[in-house]
């Protein structure tokens, strides 16, 4: 497999882990696994000890011919379809240590509550990293640690309603967390990750006393929203307004130190319209 596929992420400061292991490959844990596999990863371990049943069909890219196959020899072909160069060791049995090995991360995307602990002791005692990651019908949990809900007193295990959608948005999360954002952690509704990312958008850029965060300020510039004002025009090229002290006012104003435009830019559409004014004032 050529390396120029991964040429256009080089940039992103992803740290491509060598192996992971993935534990569960139903609905999050086949995406989990593609995605691993399409980022570069070499190695994987997938295991899950089940068949692919019909309703495994509304959340997996695989057809009704792969109903009753095994899950990981069904993945570990799709795996290898997509990057023949990638090793996938199959282990069709539920998790334990003898197929643990050495390896940087292991994933648990299992509801089986005495699996999530096992594979979270044992990645400590290997020194690996750990991430569990999973849904509830809506509601989407990645962590470091093993969550609580969706525990079934007697099996450790319940059947939760499921969709494509929560499967490949906890499992993208899962994986930009072990490749760019070690640090990232949800326990949130889908809803309410929209809604944080609109009121990010969309906020005020003033805080108590007219004070700004030079970040919001940058993200501000830097969002979709800039066409409004700016054309095609980069990112960088709307700081590129010093001839007429537009950049210098405005990151005077991120420290608090400009008295004169902080009485302009105290919401986000003072902003654009001071923009406005020092584009047409460039010409």
């Amino acid at each position: 497999m050529p390396e120029e596929i991964y040429d256009r992420q080089k940039s992103l400061g992803l740290h491509v882990p060598s192996s992971v292991m993935v534990v569960g490959t139903g609905g999050v844990g086949y995406w989990v696994s593609i995605l691993l596999a399409m980022s570069g990863v070499k190695i994987l371990h997938i295991v899950d000890p089940d068949i692919i049943e019909l309703s495994n069909l509304n959340r997996l890219p695989i057809t009704t011919d792969a109903i009753n196959v095994s899950k990981v020899e069904a993945l570990k072909e799709h795996l290898l379809a997509l990057r023949p160069d990638c090793t996938v060791y199959a282990h069709k049995k539920k998790f334990d240590k003898l197929i643990a090995g050495e390896v940087e991360w292991i994933v648990s995307c299992t509801d089986n509550v005495k699996s999530q602990k096992q594979t979270e002791r044992w990645s400590k005692k290997i020194g690996a990293k750990f991430v569990r990651a999973g849904y509830d019908g809506l509601h989407l949990t990645l962590t470091d640690a093993i969550p609580e809900w969706g525990e079934d007193k007697a099996t450790g295990y319940t059947v939760t309603p499921s969709w494509v959608i929560p499967s490949v948005l906890i499992a993208a999360f899962a994986v930009a967390k072990m490749l760019r954002f070690p640090d990232m952690s949800i326990a949130s509704y889908i809803c309410e990750l929209g809604k944080k990312t609109a009121e990010t958008t969309k906020t005020k850029i003033v805080d108590d006393g007219h004070n700004v965060y030079r970040a919001q300020v940058g993200e501000l510039l830097s969002s979709p929203l800039r066409i409004d004002i700016f054309g095609e025009e980069s990112a960088d090229n709307l700081w590129d307004i010093s001839n007429c002290g537009g950049r210098d006012n405005l990151e005077q104003y991120a420290r608090g130190e400009h008295k004169d435009i902080r009485k302009i830019l105290a919401t986000k559409d003072g902003l654009w319209n001071w923009l406005d004014r020092m584009k047409n004032r460039r010409r």
